[in-house]
């Protein structure tokens, strides 16, 4: 295509927690392949993207190495297509809620607060959650989860998930979510974190207006939805009375897709 050996310099500016859940390296892998798409003519379809991106999926491990991490398929699609996504079980994507006018409070827990002992024994924060211990800690948990709540969960996928995905109805969709937290992947998490604390932290957001609140999927961040007029004033109390568990609060826009800028420097 023209270019020489060492003629393309890739620098990243993420601002992104690393290894907190919430998409530091989906949101990384996908920003720089979309970007070499867009920079060589957008050779790759959407579909191609996703395919190359959930195929590929690698994280950088404690020890220096590059192995392929556990992954979903989730992130790649929400910054591909926007707002809320649905993908089957094979890691298709099947249709997207636009959401306006949201935000997303994500709070970033103190391991020593939020984790139980015996998985800060492991240092599992501290290891970036790659290789063999991402596939123990992981997806370990969620296939013995599965066995005991994946008929229900999947219930609730098709018959109220999808529905309101399809019909676009954002705020029925807000309460079927919190109620599958009570066995979906928030209740999972308690296996490792303090149920009682991540109980109380939600339930709070709840009580001060947010929609919806959750983990990310592998902590130690929790997260909240909620209007953008209220998301300053929750964040506020919730840092008043939780200051001593979380370490840091940040404010959002979500649902936008990825978006490619060009910029040429003289």
């Amino acid at each position: 295509m023209g270019y020489e050996q060492n003629d393309i310099f890739i620098s990243i500016d993420s601002t992104i927690g690393a290894h907190t859940g919430i998409g530091s390296n989906v949101s990384q892998n996908t920003a720089l392949l979309c970007g070499l798409n867009h920079m060589f003519g957008s050779i790759f379809s959407t579909e191609e993207l996703y395919e190359i991106l959930t195929s590929n999926y690698v994280e950088a491990s404690h020890d220096g190495t590059v192995r392929f991490g556990f992954n979903t398929g989730l992130g790649e699609a929400s910054l591909l297509h926007g707002g809320f996504v649905v993908i089957d079980e094979v890691g298709m994507f099947q249709g997207s809620l636009a959401v306006d006018g949201v935000q997303a409070i994500v709070a970033l827990a103190k391991m020593e607060h939020l984790a139980k002992p015996e998985y800060l024994e492991k240092n599992i924060l501290a290891t970036g959650l790659s290789g063999d211990l991402e596939v123990s800690a992981i997806a370990y948990g969620l296939q013995t989860h599965q066995k005991k709540f994946g008929s229900q969960c999947k219930d609730v996928l098709t018959k109220q998930i999808i529905p309101c995905i399809k019909n676009k109805a954002f705020h029925d969709l807000m309460p079927i979510l919190n109620d599958l937290n009570s066995f979906g992947s928030f209740e999972r998490m308690k296996e490792r974190y303090d149920g009682n604390l991540m109980d109380a932290f939600v339930g709070s957001g709840l009580r001060l207006g947010a929609f919806y609140g959750g983990m990310s999927s592998a902590g130690p961040a929790m997260f909240l939805l909620t209007e953008r007029d209220r998301s300053v004033s929750i964040v506020n109390q919730l840092a008043d009375r939780f200051h001593s568990s979380f370490q840091e609060f940040s404010i959002s826009d979500i649902g936008h897709r990825l978006r490619i800028k060009d910029q040429i420097n003289d």
